[in-house]
């Protein structure tokens, strides 16, 4: 079994679900936080000119999100939405549970090619985070402020 931290789309159950192909009933799940990281729109989309999540490296922060408890299989299906090993690179860092109980879990990070500063996220991107089941008023409230990529007419 792999706990992989989810503070992207993936937070979103309905998204989990069709992408690993099951009920999500069937996929043991919680909140957690990251602590000594931030959340970043920084990785570059490759059909346009606006980001995905990444998390960066911040010692006075931490990113809310969302912990499963994936097996090998289910694992595999996320990297491949992920674009691991070439767009995000995934480590095990230690993150806590809604308990405070301590857990090492896989997170992906942007490889730094991908890496482009100043570019915003779509906004149906945000909504996907916001339907995050685990996330904190406050944090849903940090969401709703991030300024969103507008398509040119």
């Amino acid at each position: 079994m792999i706990y992989y931290f989810a503070y992207g789309r993936n937070m979103n159950p309905r998204v989990m679900a069709e992408r690993c192909g099951r009920e999500m009933d069937t996929i043991k799940r919680y909140g957690a936080k990251l602590p000594g990281f931030a959340l970043k729109f920084q990785k570059k989309a490759l059909d346009g000119d606006f980001s995905y999540a990444d998390v960066v490296i911040c010692d006075d922060d931490e990113v809310e999100g969302t912990v499963y408890e994936l097996m090998e299989s289910d694992m595999k299906i996320v990297d491949s939405y992920e674009g691991f090993p070439e767009h995000y690179k995934r480590d095990l860092l230690p993150a806590l549970d809604e308990n405070g109980r301590k857990l090492m879990v896989a997170v992906f990070q942007a490889q730094p090619e991908h890496v482009v500063e100043g570019l915003k996220p779509k906004r149906e991107y945000i909504q996907d985070l916001i339907r995050g089941e685990f996330l904190s008023p406050s944090y849903k409230k940090f969401l709703e402020s991030i300024p969103t990529f507008e398509e040119p007419s």
